[in-house]
């Protein structure tokens, strides 16, 4: 696959979209490289938001001719608390971000097992052996594509796993109030806010918080003076003290302690 130009990009992180055909499972490709004798990361480490996805990701080192070594096929569960990612220098990570609703039926990982944690996939040896074989992020992008597309054709999808999915969208969209969910995918409450917990390892709140400031986060990434009164609206939240409120919960830091600390780590 030819990543071409990244949507987002944060120091060694690029973020790039879909293709149309996986865009209703999976939020976005993403890959990290840290090359071998890069200085250290300021401020310790990359601070990793909050998050209600989950990815698949190959996990290893390549030479300057893209050999790998220390292969590992990893999955990485929600995380609903901020943490912190200081890798040793060589290491690059190709990832898909899958919708955490999906993760059950197609990989036979429940994301509330593994909220803040990275563990191997399960049944990932032929993956990880054919992922050992590219010779760069485009080739490896292509074949964790190229699995999900087949364990998306061969699952069995439950129930539970569309209302939460038909549920989850809403809010990623449109940021609709939580109560109007129901009606909107024509469930009980009940119904709903089960399915979204059981397939997600977060309640409906918790989701609806972290998606939204996300959301802000990334529309302050994109340009140099963010005018947060118009990005807190835009993102869903009532007012601007709502956002820093949310913001230093979740994050440990304020909107704009937390983009000036971004920037610094641009380079």
């Amino acid at each position: 696959m030819i990543l071409g130009a990244p949507r987002h990009s944060l120091g060694g992180y690029r973020e790039y979209s879909v293709p149309a055909d996986l865009r209703e499972i999976a939020d976005a490709i993403w890959c990290y490289s840290r090359p071998a004798g890069a200085p250290p990361i300021p401020g310790g480490g990359h601070r990793v938001l909050p998050d209600t996805n989950v990815s698949v990701c190959f996990w290893s080192r390549r030479d300057a001719g893209g050999c790998v070594s220390d292969p590992q096929v990893i999955f990485m569960g929600p995380a609903p608390s901020v943490h912190f990612f200081d890798p040793l220098p060589g290491v690059h990570l190709e990832a898909i971000r899958l919708k955490p609703e999906w993760s059950r039926d197609l990989f036979g990982m429940d994301p509330g097992e593994h909220r803040d944690v990275r563990n191997a996939l399960q049944g990932s040896t032929a993956l990880r052996d054919a992922l050992s074989r590219t010779r760069g992020s485009g080739d490896a992008i292509d074949v964790l594509l190229n699995e999900l597309r087949s364990r998306h054709a061969a699952a069995r999808i439950e129930r539970g796993t569309v209302i939460a999915h038909d549920a989850l969208e809403h809010l990623r969209a449109t940021d609709a109030a939580i109560g109007t969910l129901p009606r909107l995918v024509r469930v009980s409450e009940r119904q709903m806010r089960r399915s979204i917990h059981a397939t997600t390892g977060l309640s409906a709140k918790r989701a609806q918080r972290i998606i939204r400031i996300n959301r802000a986060v990334v529309a302050a990434d994109r340009v140099a003076r963010p005018d947060w009164a118009t990005i807190a609206l835009d993102a869903g939240f009532y007012d601007q003290s709502h956002m820093i409120d949310e913001m230093r919960e979740l994050t440990g830091l304020t909107p704009s302690a937390l983009c000036a600390e971004r920037r610094m780590q641009q380079s």
